[in-house]
């Protein structure tokens, strides 16, 4: 999410996991990850679906 400011970021290892995540999410949930992207330049991230297993909704909490 920070490449969206590339202004102070470049593309690297971490952006092409971080894209590997958001098509996970996209094929899993059948529903696009961002819908705002001023929330995720703020840090803030999307709720987590209802339905999502939690495997996977503890990978997305963890830090």
């Amino acid at each position: 999410p920070k490449y969206l400011n590339d202004q102070y970021y470049k593309l690297n290892n971490k952006s092409d996991i971080y894209s590997i995540g958001v098509l996970m999410w996209q094929i899993s949930s059948e529903r696009r990850p961002i819908y705002n992207e001023d929330d995720v330049l703020q840090g803030r991230r999307e709720e987590i679906i209802h339905s999502t297993p939690i495997k996977y909704s503890n990978l997305y909490t963890s830090k």
